[in-house]
C-alpha cells in the first residue's frame, strides 16, 4: 500500500506522465487488487505511446476482474510480449510472459504455461534481473500462476 501512494503522489506531482512510473505505479495497484484505478493508470499509459505495456497490464486487468475469456487474454499477452521484445523491453516482455502462464494455468493448459514460464526466463534474462540457477526463478514463476510444482 505505502508504494501504491508514494507512486501515485510522484505520478501526481509528474509535470509529464512517465511511463515508467506509470507502469510500476499500475503494476503496484494492481497487486492490491486497485482494479478501478489501476484501469485509469494503464489508460495513461495509453495515452503516453506506450501501447504494447498498456495491453500488457489490460491483460493483467482483465485477469483479475474476468473481463475476458482467458483465451482471449492469452492471445493478447503473448501478442504483447513478442511486441515488447521487438522493441527491447525485456522487462516488459518478461511481466507479458509471466500473466500469459499465468491465464494458460487458469485454463488448465500447464504445458503451455511452463513454455511461457520458461520464456519470462529468457527475458528475465535478458533484462538483467535473473542471475544464476534458473531453477529457483522457474519455481516461483510457478507458484506465482499457480503451475504445478517439480
Amino acid at each position: 500500500a505505502a508504494a501504491v501512494n508514494l507512486l501515485g503522489r510522484a505520478c501526481a506531482r509528474a509535470a509529464v506522465d512517465d511511463p515508467e512510473l506509470l507502469w510500476d505505479w499500475a503494476e503496484a495497484l494492481l497487486d492490491t487488487g486497485d482494479t478501478t484505478t489501476a484501469g485509469e493508470v494503464v489508460t495513461r499509459l495509453a495515452a503516453a505511446g506506450h501501447h504494447a505495456r498498456a495491453e500488457v497490464l489490460a491483460g493483467q486487468l482483465a485477469i483479475l476482474t474476468e473481463a475476458e475469456p482467458p483465451e482471449t487474454v492469452v492471445g493478447r499477452l503473448t501478442a504483447g510480449a513478442q511486441a515488447l521484445a521487438e522493441d527491447g523491453d525485456d522487462v516488459g516482455a518478461t511481466v507479458a510472459h509471466r500473466l500469459a502462464a499465468q491465464a494458460l494455468g487458469l485454463l488448465g493448459r500447464l504445458g503451455a504455461a511452463e513454455a511461457e514460464l520458461d520464456q519470462a526466463l529468457v527475458a528475465a534474462r535478458l533484462a538483467g534481473t535473473v542471475a544464476g540457477s534458473p531453477r529457483p526463478w522457474l519455481r516461483l514463476l510457478a507458484w506465482h500462476c499457480g503451475a504445478p510444482r517439480r
